[in-house]
């Protein structure tokens, strides 16, 4: 049986461009358990100008919807993140401990006092998910990465196969790997939900094994027949190994505040 991680989806209703009713989120729940996702991750938008969520917000509609779902097997257990938009405003909330790493509800632990012995699950970088509209211009982005990684984050970069910059040329994102941030692919890419060259980029940086994991990124129930399909289309081309990599091993592992070991 399988127990994926779904570590990027958009179930929660009415709160961004994801479900719009009860209904749409359920079925994407409902959906993604019967492909073998046992825990799925909510991650609503934090993009100022576009949806204005707060962490508090978040949080609220979180708990509320999770009170309507059904407590039996064919829903996943769910968790709460966030997809945060890479700019200064949503930067700074982030290092006010404003934003929504995954699993983390908790303040940040900066130290241990003297004679106490560590909680090593306390003091792992929590990952947390970002967003650009492209990964350009690259110094500057390298610079705020490191930022939060100092801070005690361990940044997950969703879907780089969707961006322009990483179309022609993948040193860009091999140099965001070597300098210890991660990369998430969205599966539907690799069916061309996204178009031509998301498609193509995607498959290329599977091949290059660039990814530490992969997520749903779905937004209404009529993805899950995409992501039905990218299933198939990885088993088919790498094994089932490449599918407990990226959906089981893969997000576990950045739900520990590190990255996989390939």
């Amino acid at each position: 049986m399988k127990n994926f991680v779904d570590l990027h989806c958009h179930w929660i209703p009415k709160i961004d461009d994801g479900a719009r009713t009860k209904e749409e989120g359920l079925a994407i729940l409902k959906g993604l358990k019967s492909l073998g996702f046992g825990r799925v991750a909510a991650t609503p938008h934090m993009r100022p100008g576009l949806f204005e969520l707060s962490k508090g917000q978040m949080e609220t509609a979180f708990d509320a919807f999770t009170a309507e779902i059904p407590k039996n097997p064919e829903y996943p257990e769910v968790f709460l993140g966030s997809e945060h938009f890479f700019d200064a405003q949503v930067l700074a909330r982030i290092h006010a401990n404003e934003g929504v790493p995954w699993q983390s509800r908790k303040k940040p632990v900066r130290g241990v006092p003297e004679g106490v012995e560590p909680d090593l699950d306390s003091l792992a970088p929590r990952a947390i998910l970002v967003e650009f509209e492209d990964l350009l211009p690259a110094p500057l982005i390298e610079k705020q990465l490191f930022e939060l990684q100092a801070a005690g984050f361990l940044p997950v970069i969703a879907h780089p196969e969707r961006y322009r910059a990483c179309w022609k040329d993948l040193s860009l994102v091999k140099r965001l790997l070597d300098l210890g941030n991660a990369l998430l692919l969205d599966v539907c890419s690799l069916v061309g939900k996204y178009g031509f060259r998301p498609r193509r980029t995607a498959w290329k940086m599977l091949d290059a094994n660039l990814y530490d994991a992969a997520c749903s990124d779905a937004h209404r129930p009529k993805d899950i027949r995409l992501v039905a399909e990218s299933l198939k289309k990885i088993e088919a081309k790498y094994g089932g190994d490449e599918l407990e990599f990226l959906f089981s091993q893969g997000p576990e592992a950045l739900l520990r505040g590190k990255r996989p070991e390939c």
